[in-house]
C-alpha cells in the first residue's frame, strides 16, 4: 500500500494557516491591513496578554455586505482578485482572501461586527470550533467593522510553545503596528496593551509629523530629506539619519513599496554602502525609503505568505536612485556642516544646488512635496502654511503652528564661496591649496609630510582675497592642542574638535586621488631595499606593480626575496613610511581600509580609478599622515583647519570617522548646571 495520502481539509487549512499566521503580530498586520483596504480614517487596536489572550481591531470604514459576511472566514474568498493578471497588478494589502479564515483556524473564537452605510442593520459573526452564528441588529452606530479574535493558537499548543517571551512578542506587535502607520498619516491610529494606551497618532500633515510622534523630538530633529526622484516607472524618496545622529542600534529603518511595508536586502544595501563614508562601521543610520510605482506589475509582492518582501523586475534602477538620493543628500548636508563649523559661512542666500536638501527640524516650516523651502522670513507671523502632501492624493493640509518657530537649519553657502569651492574641487593641481592661509611659515613636522610647498600664500592674491571676505578671521590665539591628538578653538559661542589625524588623511587622501595616473614623481636618491621572506612574497607585490606605478610608486626586483623603491609621489617626502603600504597590501589588509563609498563612485566616474588602486591610495594617505600623539606647531594647525575648506568631502576620513565635531556654550552650560 502506497505512503502517500490526501490531508483532511481541516489539516490543509492549519498547514495554510501557519504560512499566514506566523504569531500574535501576524494577526494584527493582516487586519489593520484589511481596515486600511476598507478606507478607514480610524483604526484601534486593542491586544491582551501579548495578543494570545485578545487580539481587537475597531475600524470606521466602509463595513462589510450581509452577503459577504460568511465568504470572510471561507479559504480562497476575496474582493480584490478576479482574473490571474490581478495577481500580478496587485494595489492593496487585504487581497488574500485566506487572511481571515486562518486566522479564524487558529484562534478558539473570532467574532465580527459590521455595518455599512446602505445597510442599518449590525451584522455580528460568532465563530467557535463547533459552530458559526451570525446575528442582525439594528444598530444607529457609525459605519466600519470590529474583528476579536479570542485566545490565539489555543487549538494548536505546538505553537504556543514556540512563541518568544511576552516581552518579545509585544515588542513584535508594537513594531508591526509602528510600520504600518508610519506612511499612512491620514489615518488615525491607536493602540493599548492591556487597556494601557500605547500610541496615539492623530492624523498629521506629513510622514515627519508621524515620526515625530513615533520617536520623538530628538530622532525627528535629526533627518535629513530628499526630494521625491521621479523616474519613468518610480517615484522615490530618502529620509535618513544625519551621521551625527547615527547609532549602533537604529531606531527605525523601513522600506515601503506604494506605503506597504517590506524588508529588501538590495535597497537596505543601497542605503548602508553611501552611508559607509560617513559614520563609522559599527554606527546604523535610521531611514524611510518610499518607493511608490504606477506600474504595480514591476514589484511582485508574492514571494512571500505574508508579503514583506518583494522582488522588483527593475531592482538595480531601484538600487541606483535609492544610492544616488542618499548620496546627494549626505554630501550637502555634511558639506553644509562642516562649513557651518570650520570655515565660518554665516549670511548665506540660497542657491538651487541645495535647496531640496534639508535637515528636518521640527522648528522650521517646509513645503512636504519639498519643491521649495520657506525661509524665516516667510514665517514672521508664524501663520499656519498651507502645503501639498505627497502621500493624501495631494489634498490641501495645514502645517502647524507648534513646529514654525522662525528656524531654517539648513542653508547653501554663498554664490562667491560656492564658485571658488568649485573652482578648488574641480582644479587637479595643487596650485588653490593654500588659499586662505594666514601664517608665514610650516612646522618641522608638516614639512616632513609635504614637500615642495610654497610657505607662503600670496597674499594679493585675489582670489584667496575673496575667501577671506566672506569668513570671520579665526582668532589664532584660540587655537590649542589637547592629547597632541586633537585641534581646538573657539568660535560663535561653540567650542570646534578637529581630529588632527583624520583631517591630515583626508587631505592628503584627496590630493593622491586626485593626482592619480597624473602623479608627478620623484627619484630616491638612495632607493629603499624592502626585505621580503621568500620569493612569493616578492612575486606578490610584483604583480601590483602597475597600480602603484599609477599611484606614482615606482618598484623593480633588487634580488630573489627582494624589492626596491625607486620613485615615490612628487607631494610626498622621501621619508614616508612606502614600506607600510606595501606590507598593508602584503597582508590584504588595505582592503578593509576602503569605506569612502561616496567619493569611490565620484572617482570611478570621472577619474576611471578601480576599487583595488583606490583602497591602495586610502591606505597611502592613512601612513603619510599626521599622526595621533603628535605635537604640532601653531602653523601646522592653521594649516590643517584651512586646507579642509579644499575637500571635496570634508565629513569624514576614508574610514568614516568624523573629522570634527561642535560643542555648544549651552551644552558646556547644561554640565555646569547653569541651564537646567
Amino acid at each position: 500500500m502506497g505512503s502517500i495520502k490526501k490531508l483532511d481539509q481541516k489539516l490543509i487549512n492549519l498547514i495554510a494557516a501557519g504560512e499566514v499566521v506566523e504569531r500574535p503580530s501576524s494577526v494584527i498586520k493582516e487586519l489593520i491591513e484589511n481596515s486600511i483596504d476598507a478606507k478607514a480614517t480610524k483604526i484601534v487596536t486593542r491586544f491582551k496578554e501579548y495578543g494570545i489572550k485578545l487580539i481587537e481591531v475597531i475600524d470606521n470604514g466602509v463595513g462589510i455586505e450581509k452577503e459577504d459576511l460568511p465568504l470572510t472566514i471561507k479559504q480562497h474568498t476575496t474582493s480584490k482578485l478576479s482574473t490571474e493578471q490581478d495577481l500580478f497588478n496587485i494595489s492593496t494589502f487585504g487581497f488574500r482572501g485566506e487572511a481571515l479564515a486562518s486566522i479564524s483556524e487558529v484562534s478558539e473564537e473570532i467574532l465580527i461586527t459590521t455595518k455599512t452605510s446602505s445597510d442599518p442593520t449590525t451584522y455580528k459573526l460568532h465563530k467557535t470550533p463547533q459552530e458559526v452564528k451570525i446575528e442582525e441588529t439594528i444598530s444607529h452606530t457609525g459605519n466600519g467593522t470590529t474583528i476579536k479574535v479570542i485566545n490565539l493558537f489555543k487549538n494548536i499548543p505546538a505553537r504556543l510553545k514556540f512563541l518568544k517571551s511576552p516581552n518579545t512578542e509585544t515588542n513584535s506587535i508594537i513594531e508591526t503596528f509602528i510600520s504600518i502607520a508610519i506612511p499612512f498619516q491620514n489615518i488615525h491610529f491607536e493602540i493599548y496593551n492591556d487597556e494601557k494606551l500605547v500610541y496615539k497618532l492623530s492624523k498629521t500633515g506629513n510622514i515627519l509629523d508621524r515620526i515625530l510622534q513615533i520617536y520623538g523630538k530628538e530622532v525627528a530633529n535629526n533627518l535629513i530629506i530628499s526630494p521625491f526622484l521621479s523616474q519613468e516607472s518610480y517615484n522615490i524618496q530618502v529620509i535618513a539619519s544625519t551621521p551625527e545622529s547615527c547609532k549602533k542600534t537604529p531606531n527605525f529603518q523601513k522600506i515601503y513599496v506604494n506605503n506597504r511595508f517590506i524588508t529588501d536586502k538590495t535597497i537596505h544595501s543601497a542605503i548602508i554602502n553611501s552611508f559607509k563614508f560617513f559614520i563609522h562601521k559599527d554606527l546604523k543610520p535610521n531611514y524611510v525609503v518610499l518607493i511608490n510605482t504606477n506600474k504595480p506589475n514591476l514589484v511582485d509582492v508574492n514571494v512571500h505568505p505574508r508579503k514583506i518582501e518583494a522582488r522588483f523586475k527593475e531592482q538595480q534602477t531601484v538600487y541606483t536612485i535609492v544610492s544616488e538620493l542618499t548620496n546627494k543628500i549626505l554630501n550637502e548636508y555634511t558639506k553644509s556642516v562642516v562649513y557651518n563649523r570650520i570655515f565660518f559661512q554665516k549670511n548665506y542666500e540660497s542657491n538651487a544646488e541645495t535647496k531640496n536638501i534639508q535637515k528636518i527640524n521640527y522648528d522650521i516650516s517646509y513645503n512636504s512635496s519639498f519643491d521649495t523651502i520657506i525661509h524665516e522670513e516667510h514665517l514672521s507671523n508664524k501663520q499656519n502654511i498651507n502645503v501639498k502632501n505627497v502621500h493624501n492624493n495631494n489634498n490641501e493640509i495645514t502645517y502647524s503652528n507648534e513646529y514654525i518657530n522662525n528656524k531654517v537649519v539648513l542653508k547653501p553657502l554663498t554664490s562667491t564661496s560656492n564658485h571658488l569651492l568649485d573652482q578648488i574641487i574641480n582644479d587637479p593641481t595643487d596650485n588653490n591649496i593654500e588659499h586662505g592661509l594666514t601664517y608665514n611659515e610650516y612646522g618641522s613636522t608638516l614639512s616632513q609630510v609635504f614637500e615642495n610647498q610654497p610657505t607662503k600664500p600670496d597674499a594679493t592674491d585675489e582670489t584667496s582675497t575673496q575667501m577671506l571676505s566672506n569668513q570671520d578671521q579665526i582668532d589664532e590665539n584660540s587655537i590649542i592642542q589637547i592629547f597632541f591628538s586633537y585641534i581646538l578653538y573657539e568660535r560663535d559661542n561653540k567650542i570646534i574638535i578637529i581630529d588632527q589625524h583624520a583631517a591630515s588623511e583626508k587631505i592628503t587622501f584627496e590630493k593622491l586621488l586626485k593626482s592619480y595616473t597624473k602623479s608627478k614623481t620623484k627619484r630616491l636618491l638612495l632607493p629603499k631595499i624592502v626585505q621580503l621572506k621568500n620569493k612569493y612574497e616578492k612575486e606578490y607585490l610584483l604583480s601590483y606593480k602597475e597600480i602603484l606605478e599609477n599611484i606614482g610608486i615606482k618598484i623593480e626586483e633588487f634580488s630573489i626575496t627582494d624589492i626596491m623603491i625607486t620613485e615615490i609621489p612628487e607631494l610626498l617626502n622621501s621619508e614616508s613610511p612606502i614600506e607600510e603600504l606595501l606590507m598593508s597590501i602584503l597582508n590584504n589588509q588595505y582592503v578593509d581600509t576602503l569605506n569612502d563609498q561616496a567619493i569611490y563612485k565620484h572617482a570611478i566616474d570621472s577619474l576611471k580609478i578601480d576599487q583595488k588602486s583606490y583602497s591602495i591610495l586610502a591606505t597611502l594617505a592613512c601612513h603619510s599622515s599626521i599622526r595621533a600623539n603628535m605635537k604640532l606647531s601653531k602653523a601646522e594647525m592653521l594649516y590643517i583647519i584651512r586646507n579642509l575648506q579644499n575637500l571635496e568631502f570634508p565629513y569624514s576620513c576614508p574610514h568614516g570617522r568624523p573629522i570634527s565635531i561642535e560643542i555648544t556654550k549651552y551644552e558646556i552650560d547644561k554640565l555646569f548646571k547653569r541651564k537646567i
